[in-house]
């Protein structure tokens, strides 16, 4: 239902200039309606992740651990491990933005748990490195090593 609201919404979070944040906007309104229509507890997810995306691109980190902290617990009620480690990385994000380099590295660690562990799920050397090569597992790997260099 709201994923791929919530995908859209990252990806215009991604694009740089108002322009971006501006489609945000509009991806975000749509998952608030969604929610309202469904009340689903992935709808809630997704918004509480959105919200959170978008309060990182305005560089409103305390509000994004907020709205981050909440679609964690959300995925992992309803055991959706790979959107927990996603909502993870990005709480990882907006707790660096706030200087607290522990608890980003927690959050890093944590969704990096998750990824190894679906990828051991998986059969076949070449299809689990293809999984951890995949983007959203590099960039997680990268912001923990970018933690553990003084600085």
């Amino acid at each position: 239902e709201g994923i791929p609201l919530l995908f859209a919404c990252q990806w215009s979070v991604a694009r740089t200039g108002d322009e971006g944040l501006g489609d945000a906007y509009v991806f975000l309104r749509r998952l608030e309606r969604a929610h309202e229509q469904w009340g689903s507890p992935e709808t809630d997810a997704c918004l509480s992740e959105g919200r959170g995306s978008v309060a990182l691109a305005e560089g409103h980190h305390r509000e994004a651990v907020g709205f981050f902290r909440h679609a964690v617990a959300r995925w992992g009620e309803m055991g959706r491990p790979y959107d927990q480690a996603r909502a993870l990385s990005s709480l990882g994000k907006a707790l660096h933005g706030l200087e607290d380099r522990e608890a980003a590295g927690v959050a890093f660690d944590q969704a990096l748990d998750l990824y190894d562990a679906l990828a051991a799920q998986l059969d076949g050397v070449d299809l689990k490195q293809s999984f951890l090569d995949s983007q959203p597992v590099r960039e997680a790997s990268k912001a923990r090593e970018a933690l553990q260099t003084p600085g």
